[in-house]
């Protein structure tokens, strides 16, 4: 398959991509995570969970630019801020998601992006953590910050899990996405009961 050189790039984009895909992809993608580092930031609450629920959205709907924001990868800072929210240790988070801890410390002051597989793994935490707080916007758990309930949630044993909790599950792609649906299996429920008080 040819391939072409791209002029305009993007802060971080391939050195080349193939014919037909959008070089303006990869703008968009450095805008995504611009925005996900500003959800994550010292901003108002509801201007930051505003925004994480936007981000969520947009990635939701558009196959290409979550494989663009994989490409062009996320902060090392970010994962820092997801342990924060989630209250687990950084060096914790590492582990279960098989992060290695070496060089990590030195990427992150240099400014330097995370791996593909490590931003497939924090990028959906990121999103589980979305898709929390888009159900608050609906009225339901109100009280709960979403990070922090994603947080305990992912240590309670799970009967679809054969009693393990999804914590133990992170280590690897396949066992991220298993969780990913027990994860949406658990807010549907939540969604069924919330409207069966309701109605």
């Amino acid at each position: 398959m040819r391939r072409r050189v791209v002029t305009k790039r993007a802060r971080y984009m391939p050195s080349a991509i193939n014919d037909g895909e959008d070089p303006l992809l990869y703008v968009r993608a450095d805008e995504v995570v611009a925005k996900i580092m500003a959800s994550l930031g010292q901003g108002g609450v509801t201007e930051r969970r505003a925004l994480w629920v936007e981000v969520c959205q947009e990635l939701r709907g558009d196959l290409d630019l979550r494989i663009a924001v994989v490409t062009v990868g996320l902060p090392v800072a970010m994962l820092r801020a997801l342990a924060d929210g989630m209250k687990l240790s950084k060096s914790f988070l590492m582990r279960q998601l098989d992060i290695p801890k070496s060089k990590i410390e030195r990427r992150e002051r240099s400014g330097s992006r995370l791996k593909k597989n490590e931003t497939i793994a924090l990028l959906s935490l990121y999103r589980w953590i979305g898709e929390v707080e888009a159900i608050k916007c609906t009225g339901l758990m109100p009280e709960l910050d979403s990070a922090e309930w994603l947080g305990a949630w992912l240590f309670l044993p799970n009967p679809t899990l054969n009693g393990r909790d999804p914590m133990a599950y992170l280590d690897t792609l396949e066992g991220m996405r298993v969780v990913g649906e027990v994860l949406e299996a658990c807010l549907r429920e939540l969604r069924d009961r919330s409207s069966a008080a309701r109605s």
